[in-house]
């Protein structure tokens, strides 16, 4: 599965709007407990959100995707994928730069989006590869939708997947 779309970029990692980007991991940002301490993932709760089956390791936040099948995305898109690393899945979007900057550092993720993470989910429910290319709209700052480029991005990620559609299948 090719799944595309857009998404906003951590300031700190560093991405320019326009750009293309592809998931090496997906991550659920904010399913886990939160606690004097801060934000836990579901690691410290001890119940991941796949079980350990058949030899499948057990999933908590992190979906590590195939590193092969990014690999070999990551030569056929060449020049057109700015960076590969992780993204991040929140049920929010962080219009704060300060807040964005915090999940940065946290995480290490190159952008947020919606659903990326639940879609690594089902496909690792279901052992089907994935791969995650997002067009970046905007940078993750205190909100200024004047600034957001969604049709550059989303025919930027387009293009992508195009290209990886017609050259991994």
């Amino acid at each position: 599965m090719i799944q595309t779309g857009i998404a906003g970029a951590y300031v700190p990692a560093g991405v320019p709007v326009g750009s293309v980007v592809l998931a090496d991991t997906e991550i659920y940002g904010d399913l886990g407990v939160l606690t004097v301490g801060g934000w836990q993932p579901m690691e410290s709760v001890g119940i991941p959100v796949v079980p350990a089956v058949d030899g499948r390791p057990a999933r908590f936040n992190y979906f590590p995707l195939d590193a092969t099948l990014v690999a070999r995305a990551s030569m056929i898109g060449g020049s057109f994928i700015t960076r590969t690393g992780p993204f991040l899945t929140l049920s929010v979007i962080t219009g704060i730069r300060t807040f964005g900057d915090e999940l940065h550092k946290r995480f290490g993720a190159l952008c947020e989006s919606m659903e990326g993470a639940a879609a690594a989910h089902v496909c690792a429910l279901h052992d089907v590869p994935f791969l995650e290319v997002r067009g970046i709209s905007n940078l993750v700052e205190d909100r200024d939708r004047s600034k957001w480029r969604i049709n550059q991005a989303a025919e930027a990620a387009q293009a992508v997947a195009l290209k990886l559609a017609e050259n991994l299948l």
